[in-house]
Order: structure tokens, then sequence, then C-alpha cells
């Protein structure tokens, strides 16, 4: 059991990060565990959590040898970047993209060959403009979020972001008309159940904000999911991936409306 949901872990985050997850010697290289899809659908959180966890550590570091404000500045920039790095920025390519697409008048199957494009990010101006509205919105939250001493804000955000991706994993490939992750529908519900213990553990002081934001989160994703199936037919990687870049931005500007008292 143990080695199967390690599987599943390991498997998730070289799903998830461009960055994959090092042989630790926990196993010989012929002797790697596979985790079983509905497992590493589950892990998807518990990834994102990580991201989270490792965001917090930043900032804990940064906030021992410098003045809080600048400690909120510095480790927001690094932070923002730094998720952006360990996904090659290609959900956050893939939002923009969309955004400039429906601008555009494009729909339906020519609005999703756009957002699959490469490259396709910042083609306009007005792209170029969302692209540095939505970046720096981001480092503004976090930046507030830490200031206001509300750093474990972050694990929850990750977390359930990435709640958002295993529930847009479910829905059929556009190519083939099959799920685009081939496993058990409990699996999407295990997935938002340790989002939502994950979040409540780090975060039980704010625990109705938490509830607010999965509750959103879930609504959310689940018109995105049914959209996609509608007028595509299907969802692809990248339109998987910028649900999640697209979650995690909402929530933290929902996290900084609701525990943000200047």
């Amino acid at each position: 059991m143990e080695r199967t949901w390690m599987g599943a872990f390991v498997s998730a985050w070289n799903l998830l990060l461009e960055i994959p997850f090092p042989n630790i010697g926990l196993w010989y290289e012929d002797e790697e565990p596979k985790g079983d899809s509905l497992r590493t659908l589950a892990c998807f959180p518990v990834v994102g959590a990580l991201l989270g966890y490792g965001a917090y550590c930043i900032i804990w570091l940064l906030d021992k040898f410098q003045a809080p404000p600048s400690a909120a500045a510095v480790s927001a920039i690094l932070i923002v970047i730094g998720i952006e790095i360990v996904t090659l920025g290609k959900n956050f390519n893939a939002l923009i993209s969309f955004f400039e697409a429906r601008l555009q008048g494009l729909k339906d199957l020519e609005l999703v060959a756009a957002v699959e494009k490469e490259p396709s990010m910042c083609k306009t101006s007005i792209g170029l403009m969302f692209f540095f509205s939505v970046f720096l919105l981001k480092i503004a939250c976090v930046a507030l979020l830490v200031y206001y001493d509300r750093t474990t804000w972050l694990i929850v955000t990750m977390a359930v972001s990435y709640a958002v991706v295993a529930k847009m994993a479910t829905a059929n490939d556009l190519r083939t008309s099959q799920p685009f992750f081939e496993t058990e529908g409990r699996a999407e519900r295990l997935a938002w159940l340790f989002a939502g213990v994950i979040s409540l553990i780090v975060g039980w002081s704010y625990s109705p904000a938490i509830v607010i934001v999965i509750i959103l989160a879930y609504y959310f994703s689940d018109k995105f999911r049914l959209y996609c199936e509608t007028r595509f037919g299907g969802v692809t990687g990248k339109l998987i991936g910028m649900s999640g870049t697209a979650a995690e931005t909402l929530i933290l500007l929902v996290g900084v409306i609701l525990l943000v008292r200047v």
C-alpha cells in the first residue's frame, strides 16, 4: 500500500510539474513503485500543498533576515516566479492565449486551436496587458497575505487549485472522446477530500473562508468542465492546466478579500 501511494505521488508530481521527482533512494530504479490512476489523481492536491509549503518555507526564511514589508514583497515575487518555473509557464501561457482568443471572437475548435498553438502567448497588446495584470495581481495578493500573516493560505490555494486540475482531468479528452484520465469517479471526490483536509489542517483558524473557497472552486470548475465538453467536445492538457492557474489566481484574490483587514 505504501509503495502504491508513493508511486502515485511520484506519478502526480511528474505529471504536474516540469521538475521531475528525484530518485532519493526509496527504491531501486528497476523497482520504482507504480501508483494506480485513482491514487495518482487523488495525489494532485498533495503535490499542490507541497508547492504551497515550499512557498511557506521561503517566506519563513526571508522573514528571519528582512523587515516584514520587504520580506512580503521579495517573497511574493520569488514565489510567483518560482511557480511559473516549476511549470515552465505553460499553464499561464494557455490562460493568456485563451483570453486573447476569446477577445478575437474565436469559438469552439478555433478557440482550442489558438490555445494549443506554440508559441501562443501575448500576440496582442491587450494580451500583454492581461499578462502583466494577472502577474502583478498574483504578486500583490501573495504580498498582502504574507504581510498580514495569512501565509498558510498559500498552501490552501495550491491544494485547492490542484483539486480543480484533478476535476478537469476526469473530463473527456478532445482527441479521443474518452476520459482524459482513466480512473474511477471516486478519484475526483478523493482529491477534493484531500484538498479539504489539508486546507483545514493548515488553516483551521479561517475555516469559513476555506469552506467558501472549496465550494466556489468546485462549482466553477464543474461549470468550466461542462463548458469544455459542450462547446469543444472535451479538454486538452492546456485547458486543464490553465484551469488550475485561473483557480490559483482567483483563490489568492478571494483570500485577500476574506482574510486581509487593512
